[in-house]
């Protein structure tokens, strides 16, 4: 019985890292195609970005760029306390390496404004 539910445990957090990671690159996608929307709208209609618009573009280009470094170190074939100091020691000297959308605090936003976010203008994923 106690294996048993070590066992459902265990499949709960593979689940919710599966999930975590599904909107995560969900979240980036998203946030990459309002970025190109926002850039073509500059090239094409030659509209000025406002200061929130540009943040929005800076953050996207940002989020691609780390997640390259990020993956490549998430690849490399290291123990799991390996990855733990690797990452411990990156995020002391930069603490902005994980992208954006890969973090709780931005998927708990995001969680929060599709709650409160009307029924009209809900998305079907």
């Amino acid at each position: 019985r106690r294996q048993l539910v070590s066992w459902n445990s265990f499949w709960q957090k593979i689940r919710r890292g599966v999930v975590f990671q599904a909107s995560g690159v969900r979240l980036l996608s998203q946030d990459l195609q309002h970025a190109l929307r926002l850039v073509l709208k500059v090239l094409f209609l030659k509209h000025a970005l406002r200061r929130r618009e540009a943040n929005v573009c800076r953050r996207a280009v940002k989020d691609l760029l780390v997640l390259v470094p990020f993956l490549i170190i998430l690849l490399i074939p290291l123990s799991p306390p390996g990855h733990m100091l690797v990452f411990s020691l990156i995020l002391k000297v930069y603490p902005d390496f994980v992208p954006s959308p890969f973090t709780e605090h931005r998927q708990n936003v995001m969680r929060i404004y599709r709650e409160i976010q009307p029924v009209s203008e809900k998305k079907s994923w």
